[in-house]
């Protein structure tokens, strides 16, 4: 089968739809590994490698669209003195339902205790005056966490795990 994956990887690509000429040409240009095989058989290994893209893609994108700029000021020359400062951290933040009673809790709004705040992560690099701040959060993590802590709990509480990444320039 894995010579049958990379046969089928170098000869067509996923716009050809599957038929019976799209066999007999994979029959023609594999003939030592399509022997014996069915073209159902052919065809499952053909749309396997086509969900495998299409789910590497989906979760490609999925990890770019969680991320999220809190601060971002215009970037300007920084003076002389200044020193950089950047860093990151994981902060958990938990949601929590207004009505605490279980299974009702999924049905009522909820309350954000300790979300991530841009002022607190550059209060970390300190100094005098802060010139091309810039905070993102990263929430990567939190759609699997949050669904799962809300099961548990029974819709009572989730929790959400983001990493923020914080960078000034910083004049003392």
């Amino acid at each position: 089968m894995k010579r049958l994956h990379h046969c089928l990887s170098n000869s067509l690509d996923d716009s050809v739809p599957v038929s019976s000429e799209w066999f007999a040409d994979i029959v023609n240009y594999c003939p030592s590994t399509t022997e014996g095989l069915t073209e159902g058989e052919i065809a499952l290994v053909h749309r396997t490698q086509t969900n495998w893209l299409v789910g590497a893609m989906t979760a490609l994108f999925m990890l770019q669209t969680a991320c999220s700029t809190m601060m971002r000021d215009a970037r300007v020359p920084p003076p002389a003195q200044a020193r950089h400062c950047e860093g990151s951290e994981f902060v958990t933040s938990t949601h929590m339902a207004t009505l605490p009673i279980p299974l009702v809790a999924f049905f009522t709004p909820r309350v954000t205790l300790n979300a991530p705040d841009s002022g607190v992560a550059l209060n970390k690099c300190g100094g005098k005056q802060q010139v091309n701040r810039k905070v993102e959060a990263n929430y990567a993590l939190c759609a699997p966490t949050i669904f799962l802590s809300t099961i548990i709990t029974l819709g009572i509480a989730g929790v959400c795990p983001a990493n923020v990444s914080y960078e000034a320039d910083v004049v003392d």
